[in-house]
């Protein structure tokens, strides 16, 4: 088993580097996928949320994404705070879906460093572009001040430089992000370290 992770800021283009990855035979851990549809599922973290933040961020279906967004996405306290109330909920998860498996796996997470998850990694990929507040503004249908904001809690793309094994600049289409990510598979495939 190989595990690779990948990471990079919102809207730089690390799941759909991942997507890529995962017709290579990796098999995909997607962490915003667990966080939405398992983390933000469990009782427990939701009463943390609740009690540490409001009940209107709580629903009968989970989290309400949007307002539990604008609390901890213009303060830095609030959002650390949630990142340790959600931390520990996710890296159990993600723990769980790598014992699971026997093959290649990519750790998609855009929060790799700050949950710690490069420790379970082999190696890490870096995704890293130029318009990524317009990318999230396209994505979300939010505002360049909201996609601002989120920004401003993330590392920039000189941390993913210094930290991880592998870069892929993701300034052109799909087709040159394609090649850039299939040469690294080519490396790890062949057996060759990071």
């Amino acid at each position: 088993m190989f595990i690779v992770g990948i990471t990079g800021q919102s809207g730089s283009g690390k799941t759909t580097a991942a997507e890529i990855l995962s017709r290579r035979g990796f098999y995909h851990i997607d962490c915003d996928f667990i966080v939405h549809n398992k983390v933000y599922k469990n009782t427990q973290l939701l009463e943390k949320i609740a009690q540490n933040f409001s009940a209107d961020c709580v629903t009968s279906d989970g989290i309400n994404r949007r307002k539990l967004s604008r609390l901890v996405f213009s303060d830095r306290k609030q959002y650390e705070k949630l990142m340790n109330i959600v931390m520990p909920f996710v890296t159990d998860q993600i723990r769980l879906e790598i014992k699971s498996q026997t093959g290649h796996v990519i750790v998609d997470a855009p929060l790799l460093f700050e949950y710690g998850l490069e420790k379970l990694c082999d190696c890490t990929i870096g995704v890293v572009s130029d318009n990524i507040v317009q990318r999230i503004c396209m994505r979300d249908g939010i505002s360049q001040q909201e996609a601002a904001q989120r920004l401003a809690n993330q590392k920039d793309s000189l941390f993913y430089r210094r930290h991880c094994d592998y870069i892929i600049e993701n300034n052109s289409d799909v087709e040159t992000l394609e090649a850039a990510v299939n040469k690294i598979a080519d490396t790890i495939l062949k057996g060759t370290s990071c």
